[in-house]
């Protein structure tokens, strides 16, 4: 095995009885608590309105703060302003696919019953119109006015997406299937106009450039594709971008600086709109959805994945990376404010327009004694998010088993000095079935300390149960190369170093150390309701099953026993046992752990565990 070195996944029912912040320095981030569903932002009241359709509400927030509640009479849907009149239109799911208006200045509620229509919704600040898909015949738009009359423009084909263009009061309809293109409707007078698509697999999102009047529309299914009209001749053209791509588009367009942003996948390709030339095709670190631009400062905010916001510049340069504390599926940006609201496992408001504290050394890793090598076979492992320390101790007990030691909430005391309670758990064995989060137990036994004279040594001091223990500390290393850690730095599929978990089991995790080809693995976990920690310490790439977006890693599993942490280290004391074998199969930066010991098996989706902002990734 060589030397043990390792760290810690723990879990949330120690997050959440230590209520770590989830907070970025100098507050980007805030959590809204107890909310969840797909956000809409009101531009002139500048609050956000989320359909929360578990439990039929629609929650109005401001800032970070649920302000009110509005009970719906059926599941909520899309959404869409009438800010002259203060109106929130939204299509619920009841079997009639009614219309729900809500006042604005009183939240009340009245139902168009029957309406038979549902999302995009685009609403005519112009005519006060509210505009939507029939749910009973394919290609009709259906469309209420201020006094709730009702009618009906016919298209050719049904109907994927709508733009409006309220300086023209012209309505731009993508078609979803192959050859349909997309209509522009003169609402003043009614006249359909369709353009062809050429070449395109299907069409998908439709945006509009409401001063040049020049819609386009992104290729879905298979090719990558912009369809380009000019609203006002009905002229089109088709540009065709890059390769073949299966993902679901997302395209946005700047009336600020007529630049148009197309994702497929993890390329973005930036456009310009007076020329049609491509200024950049940017990588983003995850498949890029929900871009929202912000013509006032020239930015452009999209979800690069399920765990991170990305800022580009109007040239479609990455300017900044963003962890998000759970998985993220919408978002919509408050221009005026600089504000953005997330969405998906939980709800966030973001601060654009703040910027985080200039960071020091990033300490996020695998440590053990210093010298290298003079007291192998214990160590500690940190995790690091923003100015919050996640710290595993793994160690030996009284009769020299393996043991560990946790410190969930770290802070700075001054400096590179960083320290917080100390805690043992408990839980049900490793091969319990289901796995019960609620037998964790948690008792405190004292503290953690550490501080640092440069980023690669430093000192560690704990206090367990009255008994101080001093080590000086280096930071591990056990193949090249080693990765550099960052906070806010992109999350990627190029290294793993992190503290991972299973949020639906939590008083358990690995800790993963990604130096090379090599991911070594320490497993925390139980054995006869105590801890015990496993290591992995050559888990290794398997080139032959790896490629891309895929990385499987695989190795022997072992269980060591030592000196306890209370004794002088004695290296005669050391002793290794092969007891089982671990694979990680990850799929991006998703693992799944599958592991075989004592006769028994198991499997795990596992991910990295958010407990403060911003985020530290690691890069080889």
């Amino acid at each position: 095995m060589g030397i043990v070195r390792a760290a810690v996944a723990f879990t949330v029912s120690i997050l959440a009885l230590f209520s770590p912040r989830v907070g970025m320095a100098q507050a980007l981030v805030s959590a809204i608590p107890n909310v969840a569903g797909t956000p809409v932002v009101n531009p002139v009241t500048h609050r956000a309105w989320f359909s929360h359709g578990g439990q039929d509400l629609v929650l109005v927030v401001a800032g970070a703060s649920v302000v009110t509640r509005i009970a719906m009479p059926a599941t909520p849907g899309p959404m869409a302003f009438n800010t002259a009149l203060n109106r929130i239109y939204n299509a619920v799911y009841d079997s009639n696919y009614s219309l729900a208006v809500i006042d604005g200045n009183t939240n009340t509620v009245r139902l168009i019953y029957a309406a038979q229509m549902t999302g995009p919704l685009v609403v005519s600040e112009r005519t006060n119109r509210v505009y939507g898909r029939s749910t009973r015949v394919s290609g009709q738009v259906v469309a209420y006015d201020a006094s709730d009359n009702r009618s009906t423009l016919s298209l050719p084909y049904g109907i994927c997406d709508m733009a409006l263009n309220d300086r023209t009061n012209q309505l731009f309809v993508s078609h979803c299937a192959t050859n349909e293109g997309a209509s522009v409707v003169d609402l003043d007078s009614g006249a359909v106009t369709t353009v062809p698509f050429p070449g395109a697999t299907a069409a998908g999102p439709v945006v509009v450039n409401t001063t040049t009047n020049r819609a386009y529309v992104a290729s879905r299914n298979g090719t990558t594709e912009l369809l380009v009209i000019d609203g006002s001749t009905k002229a089109s053209r088709v540009l065709r971008l890059l390769d073949t791509s299966t993902s679901v588009p997302s395209l946005a367009v700047s009336s600020a600086n007529n630049r148009v942003y197309v994702a497929w996948g993890t390329r973005i390709v930036t456009l310009d709109g007076n020329t049609d030339s491509v200024v950049a095709v940017t990588n983003a670190p995850g498949d890029v959805s929900n871009l929202r631009v912000d013509g006032a400062t020239n930015r452009v905010y999209g979800l690069a994945g399920p765990v991170r916001l990305i800022a580009l510049n109007a040239n479609g340069a990455i300017v900044s990376t963003l962890g998000l504390p759970f998985s993220a599926r919408t978002m919509d940006l408050d221009s005026a404010t600089q504000r953005i609201y997330v969405a998906g496992d939980g709800a966030a408001l973001i601060d654009a327009s703040a910027s985080a504290a200039p960071s020091g050394p990033d300490y996020q890793g695998m440590w053990w004694g210093s010298p290298a090598g003079r007291e192998s076979g214990w160590g500690v492992d940190i995790a690091q998010q923003g100015n919050v320390w996640f710290a595993t101790w793994f160690t030996y007990d009284e009769n020299g088993e393996p043991t560990w030691f946790v410190m969930p909430h770290g802070d700075r005391t001054s400096g590179d000095a960083f320290s917080g309670t100390l805690y043992k758990t408990t839980g049900p064995d490793y091969s319990a079935s289901p796995w019960d989060p609620s037998r964790v137990t948690v008792q405190e036994v004292g503290t953690l300390s550490f501080r640092f004279s440069d980023a690669d040594n430093g000192t560690m001091e704990a206090v367990v149960n009255g008994t101080r223990i001093t080590k000086p500390i280096t930071r591990q290393v056990f193949a090249l190369p080693v990765p550099t850690c960052e906070t806010a730095a992109d999350p990627g599929i190029e290294n793993f170093t992190d503290l991972f978990w299973n949020p639906s089991q939590s008083g358990w995790g690995l800790f993963l150390t990604h130096q090379g080809n090599i991911v070594f693995t320490v497993w925390y976990t139980y054995l006869n309701g105590k801890p015990v920690w496993y290591v992995a310490s050559n888990v290794t790439k398997d080139p032959s099953r790896s490629g891309g977006r895929l990385n499987l890693y695989s190795g022997t599993l072992y269980r060591t026993s030592g000196t306890p942490y209370s004794l002088p280290w004695n290296p005669s004391r050391m002793n290794t046992v092969s007891v089982g074998v671990v694979t990680l199969d990850f799929y991006d930066d998703l693992p799944t752990f599958s592991w075989e010991l004592a006769g028994a098996s198991g499997q795990n989706s596992l991910r990295r565990e958010a407990f403060g902002n911003p985020r530290t990734y690691c890069h080889n």
